[in-house]
């Protein structure tokens, strides 16, 4: 697990213009501003919002862990918040890898629009549906991007009912159960050169209740996003890092290699190369960054999985045969 010094100097604090902690006055303020005009939306948004926690409260109940000092058996996705789409062969091995690696445990998808296609209709059976509304808002602040709004659909989801959450590009290699007893989990996305880094919110691990989800989910009053501009990962990535420096105690933080290495720009070669660079790595996951490889991602099918030298598919191969894919 990564030293704080470590987090410190692979995700450094870069004082930015508008949101975070530096300057968030003024983000507020702008977000005050543009409410007075959009009363009805905000009111609008507010009542779904309300209706998605009450959702997500019943679903606590029922799914309850063990233990509320324990991270409870259950897998979180959120998908098809911008439309409706057929479900990629990929997206089902997420699931599957995930469910394989932790017998016993639930799988709950977070939907917006239900998928379409065969991937879909096999995987369904094996879920916990759960229907969300549209966030356009969250509090004052609006919610532009899809992205943005799955972002907060899944700190919700942690909020309520906590346990792991994933992104749907994502390959499990082996369980989180050496982290149950931790309160708040996430890894270390590496910096780049001109690129810093910061916690990436792809995969995350909480309780319940958990103090830090608390602490982010409230920062969002100061999101000021419009979609894919220079604010796009502040929230997601730099933000949960600002708060891991100030609240050490509530979260615990893996280096790269638990769960975001490789990174998007060595992604592909280092999972996807028919002669691996390596002949195994040391991740719980691995995130796919499906925005960087989505060719490769979409091509993804049985017959890859069976007769591919490549190291995706020699972790995806044991999952494949345990569901009777291959």
């Amino acid at each position: 697990m990564a030293t704080l010094q470590h987090l410190i100097t692979t995700a450094p604090h870069v004082p930015m213009p508008l949101g975070g902690f530096v300057h968030r006055a003024v983000p507020g303020l702008l977000n005050r501003a543009t409410a007075t005009f959009n009363r009805p939306a905000i009111a609008e948004a507010a009542a779904r919002l309300a209706k998605l926690e009450a959702q997500l409260q019943h679903m606590a109940k029922a799914h309850a862990g063990p233990s509320a000092n324990t991270i409870p058996p259950i897998l979180h996705f959120v998908y098809g918040l911008k439309q409706r789409e057929v479900f990629p062969y990929y997206a089902k091995l997420a699931v599957l890898s995930a469910l394989h690696h932790h017998p016993g445990w639930q799988a709950m998808f977070h939907l917006g629009h239900e998928p379409t296609g065969p991937h879909w209709q096999s995987l369904k059976p094996r879920l916990i549906l759960n229907p969300v509304p549209a966030l356009d808002y969250f509090g004052i602040a609006p919610l532009k991007h899809h992205a943005h709004k799955a972002d907060v659909i899944r700190l919700l989801a942690l909020q309520h009912i906590g346990g792991v959450y994933m992104d749907i590009d994502t390959l499990t290699q082996k369980s989180f159960s050496p982290l149950n007893a931790e309160k708040f989990v996430m890894g270390i996305q590496p910096a780049l050169p001109g690129q810093p880094g910061g916690l990436c919110n792809a995969i995350m691990l909480a309780r319940p209740q958990a103090a830090f989800t608390s602490l982010w989910l409230a920062q969002h009053r100061h999101f000021r996003s419009r979609g894919t501009d220079w604010l796009w990962d502040f929230m997601s990535v730099k933000t949960p890092a600002q708060l891991a420096r100030k609240n050490p105690n509530l979260i615990t933080v893996l280096k790269p290699k638990a769960l975001f290495d490789p990174l998007w720009n060595t992604v592909e070669e280092t999972l996807f190369s028919e002669t691996p660079v390596a002949n195994a790595l040391p991740n719980f996951a691995f995130h796919l960054w499906n925005n960087m490889i989505s060719a490769k991602l979409d091509s993804i099918d049985p017959h890859y999985i069976k007769t591919s030298n490549s190291l995706y598919a020699q972790i995806a191969r044991p999952v494949a045969k345990a569901f009777g894919e291959i």
